[in-house]
């Protein structure tokens, strides 16, 4: 009888749960950061958001 092995890759890649529509995960092994599908990584987004004064409604606005 022939047992299969799952790489760990294999097996987090798996088990993982798909992120919200749009987020990607760019690069590869265990430091790949999120990104937006068709924009910048997710921590420049945030960073941004964070410089910016305002609501946070009126913060989206002026980075949408």
């Amino acid at each position: 009888m022939r047992t299969w092995r799952r790489t760990t890759t294999h097996t987090r890649d798996r088990s993982i749960d798909p992120p919200d529509p749009g987020i990607v995960y760019r690069g590869s092994g265990q430091n790949r950061p999120a990104a937006l599908a068709a924009g910048p990584d997710v921590w420049v987004i945030v960073a941004r958001l964070q410089e910016l004064e305002g609501s946070e409604e009126e913060r989206i606005a002026m980075l949408a």
